[in-house]
């Protein structure tokens, strides 16, 4: 037997909730959420490089320049920041910049 609470989400909020049976993850937002009995919070993973400008971005910074080395390689100089910690199941959100473009690309419909 389990336990569970209402998850309060604002409308710039939300969760990835992954049913068990049919194994199909959606994204729930803007409104309190109780997770059915099917169902179980998912975990959103990314890239290491990805994880880093987002804990950039959090500290105010939005975008970092890359840099090129003398082989040609881009790397990216990043503020450290060992005590933030992302909640993989919590939707991640990007404010752009004023005047500013982002491009989203869907994997699955290319």
């Amino acid at each position: 037997m389990e336990r569970r609470k209402a998850i309060p989400l604002d409308e710039n909020e939300g969760i990835y909730v992954k049913d068990i049976q049919t194994g199909e993850v959606k994204a729930v937002s803007g409104q309190s959420y109780m997770l059915g009995a099917n169902e179980v919070l998912w975990n959103k993973f990314f890239p290491d490089e990805i994880e880093r400008l987002l804990a950039n971005s959090r500290s105010g910074i939005p975008y970092i320049p890359p840099k090129i080395d003398e082989r040609g390689n881009l790397s990216y100089a990043f503020a450290p920041d060992s005590n933030y910690k992302r909640d993989t199941t919590r939707i991640v959100t990007y404010k752009a910049a004023h005047n500013a473009a982002v491009q989203i690309y869907d994997y699955k419909n290319k």
